[in-house]
């Protein structure tokens, strides 16, 4: 299974040291791991892609000193899908809870606690369903997640892209679609348009560029949200013409 995952610690010879912990237990846990390492939120917000896993210490330096109360600034967002804190600060565990990490990993017992850690979000990958079903009227269609790069909606009619090139037509509406699948990490970026974060090839400033070479333009109403999610920029002149 390949994920993505970064690392946020100001220490960098930590952040050394977990890279090749993590290298050393990915094949245990059948994963292929693209790790990346930040030393402080902004260096991890200018990154412009989402990822699967973030790991973090629960102290930064100024001007986020708590890490968890950082976390909480983020919600909702689609930056990352699961969490886990690994600290020494093992008074912090507590109100760590409220931002529902998978694990509190103890840096003083890293060797312990990083492989339950990783058993533990293995086994929640795993308990997820691997499929996604999309409902029209009594009729149900089923997908696996990755399968859909995006859908487009056109009246009362909905166009499905996926991955193998096919697109397929059904009777529904955007938001209902939307409220389902925004937990896989379907993003609404225009009344027409809802994406599948995973398949997201590029941005810039103005246009996101998928998998399938579709570019699309975020519509005003949706700007502002979009870029807040993906946490790409600042929110100074997106929007304006």
């Amino acid at each position: 299974m390949k994920i993505t995952v970064a690392i946020l610690d100001k220490d960098a010879a930590f952040r050394g040291v977990m890279l090749e912990k993590l290298s050393r237990l990915a094949k245990e846990y059948d994963f292929e791991m693209c790790v990346n390492g930040y030393s402080t939120p902004k260096e991890l917000e200018e990154n412009e892609l989402p990822f699967d896993l973030l790991m973090m210490d629960t102290t930064f330096g100024a001007p986020f000193e708590d890490g968890i109360e950082w976390v909480k600034m983020q919600a909702p967002s689609l930056r990352y899908l699961q969490l886990m804190y690994v600290s020494d600060e093992e008074d912090k565990v507590f109100d760590a809870i409220g931002t529902g990490p998978v694990a509190f990993i103890r840096k003083s017992s890293l060797e312990t606690d990083l492989p339950k850690a990783l058993r533990r979000y293995r086994e929640k990958l795993d308990s997820m369903p691997e499929f996604v079903v999309v409902a029209e009227g009594r009729k149900r269609h089923v997908y696996m997640p990755d399968e859909i790069i995006y859908f487009y909606s056109n009246g009362h009619y909905i166009d499905i892209f996926s991955t193998d090139g096919e697109k397929k037509c059904i009777r529904g509406k955007m938001d209902d679609i939307e409220r389902y699948l925004s937990v896989y990490g379907f993003l609404r970026i225009h009344t027409s348009y809802l994406i599948n974060i995973r398949h997201i090839d590029n941005v810039d400033r103005k246009k996101i560029y998928l998998c399938n070479k579709k570019m699309i333009t975020p519509s005003r109403k949706y700007q502002k949200y979009v870029w807040e999610k993906l946490k790409i920029y600042d929110y100074e002149g997106i929007g304006e013409e």
